[in-house]
């Protein structure tokens, strides 16, 4: 699946960075490239997906997905838990809030933008006192 290969690739450039474990920067960025297919292009194989992956310091990865679909509402995107766990509606973005320090669409809604620690955040805690 090309999916798959594409966070294999993901995955060797994060550790060319010294990360030791990628798994918050594979998470998120498999569920934007998810959702980019499936609900911005609507599963339409002859539409494009643009990911775009930037190291910008230390642990900190830039990650920006961007789809062909019409966009969507994002102002009205619930990113909290569900108080009901069968709840689905919106899974993969409370998953990539709650693994990102930032989310930013564009203004239409086919492009997402997030900032994402490859340390975990309880472990990093001294990263974000020292930058303050």
């Amino acid at each position: 699946m090309l999916m798959d290969y594409l966070v294999h690739i993901l995955e060797y450039l994060v550790l060319q960075y010294g990360i030791q474990d990628p798994t918050n920067v594979i998470l998120v960025t498999r569920e934007m490239l998810k959702n980019a297919a499936i609900h911005g292009n609507k599963n339409n194989q002859s539409r494009s997906v643009i990911c775009r992956l930037k190291h910008l310091e230390g642990s900190l990865f830039r990650i920006e997905v961007e789809d062909e679909g019409d966009g969507f509402d994002y102002e009205h995107l619930d990113l909290k838990l569900p108080e009901n766990p069968r709840h689905i509606d919106s899974r993969g973005y409370i998953l990539i809030n709650a693994l990102s320090d930032r989310i930013d669409f564009n203004r239409k809604g086919n492009c997402v933008t997030v900032l994402v620690n490859a340390v975990d955040h309880l472990e990093n805690e001294n990263y974000y006192k020292e930058q303050q």
